[in-house]
């Protein structure tokens, strides 16, 4: 019985070393970048947005570390200052406010890696979302609301990065958010951001 407790003992921490070993090739695929950028929106004649301060986070799945394709998800978030100059253009009915954007977009890219070099090109289709205040009520009593609207997107991305260590990168990132469509109303004209950061593992 001692026998074979003594062959449990020993079975367990090679089955947890194996355990952690192929987990740690896992998690050394999946990247986390997180950027800060600004956002310049593009001429709208009936609605002018400010430049405004960007934020980037996601998860970008590596199959390989050198060159090949790779697949990112992000979650991209701003708030921006606008003025519109005709009624009804935005959802809202605040002439002077805040427009919150978020994007969730997915999509492939391809990475060219040399040494402590990365460069790489993005292509994410997806969902913005933009929230609007909304003032409503009497001379005594206003209650504040948001409307939100939501409608297709695609990001277009590009980006350098200097890696410091094997799985931790610094990122300098130019975007395009294209939402110029025929059927895009004017409250979320296209865009252009440019980002720095950092990705990297868990790991």
């Amino acid at each position: 019985m001692k026998s074979k407790f003594k062959h449990v003992l020993l079975v367990i921490p090679a089955l947890a070393v194996s355990f952690c070993t192929r987990a740690q090739s896992i998690t050394s695929k999946i990247y986390f970048p997180g950027l800060i950028g600004l956002s310049m929106p593009l001429s709208q004649k009936n609605i002018q947005f400010k430049n405004a301060i960007t934020l980037n986070t996601g998860a970008e799945y590596r199959p390989k570390e050198e060159n090949a394709l790779f697949y990112r998800f992000n979650y991209d978030a701003a708030s921006k200052k606008y003025r519109k100059n005709i009624a009804g253009i935005v959802p809202g009915n605040v002439v002077n406010g805040t427009a919150h954007q978020s994007y969730f977009v997915m999509g492939a890219g391809y990475r060219l890696r040399h040494q402590h070099m990365g460069y790489y090109f993005l292509l994410q289709p997806g969902l913005a979302t933009h929230s609007f205040d909304k003032v409503s009520g009497n001379a005594g009593e206003f209650t504040i609301s948001q409307v939100s609207v939501s409608n297709f997107t695609v990001k277009y991305s590009a980006g350098i990065e200097y890696y410091l260590a094997q799985h931790f990168a610094l990122i300098f990132e130019p975007a395009v958010y294209q939402n110029s469509f025929k059927s895009i109303k004017p409250y979320n004209p296209s865009q252009v951001s440019i980002n720095i950061g950092f990705t990297t593992t868990l790991f």
